[in-house]
């Protein structure tokens, strides 16, 4: 938003510049004469001017289209970041939905793996089951507590994202105001 002032003050005073410049100087002075006839004299001088520039080869134009291409990318620059900002937020609000929608399916897949788990040592220790097996089950409980643990920390980075746009957001939006 600076930036655009910037731009659209440097455009305001580019047009001034081209306007008819209007000047007045004035000078006095006193003289006091001491003597037979002790006087003073007061001198007062005025001139008024105006000034105009009738050409500059292109100069003010080109100064004036280069301001106006300032003011136009710095308000291109904040609609991007605008945009830029919105399709953060959308980007994290729908992995945030995808997210929370495995949650559920997840935590069915530690228990129900806990649960083999637990049932296959039993097995093992009864002689049932080979230690492959065993070993096989456990892997697949890591995994679903994994998957698990990881779901729930990408649950918290995309809210984590979610505000730090929505902070983003609001201080783009106070800079556009």
């Amino acid at each position: 938003m600076r930036a655009i002032v910037a731009a659209q003050a440097e455009t305001l005073r580019l047009r001034q510049a081209d306007m008819p410049r209007i000047s007045l100087e004035t000078e006095a002075g006193s003289k006091s004469y001491r003597g037979q006839s002790t006087r003073t004299e007061l001198d007062v001088r005025g001139m008024l001017s105006i000034s105009y520039k009738l050409m500059d080869g292109g100069l003010g134009s080109a100064r004036r289209e280069q301001s106006s291409a300032w003011e136009t990318q710095a308000e291109m620059r904040l609609r991007s970041d605008r945009e830029d900002v919105e399709a953060d937020l959308r980007q994290f609000y729908l992995q945030r939905g995808s997210m929370k929608a495995k949650t559920a399916g997840l935590s069915e897949g530690v228990s129900a793996s806990a649960k083999a788990r637990e049932l296959y040592q039993e097995q093992f220790k009864g002689g049932k089951r080979s230690l492959l097996e065993l070993l096989e089950v456990q892997s697949s409980y890591y995994a679903a507590r994994h998957n698990a643990i990881t779901n729930g920390y990408g649950q918290r980075r995309t809210t984590y994202g979610i505000l730090k746009s929505i902070g983003r957001l609001a201080a783009t939006l106070a800079g556009a105001g």
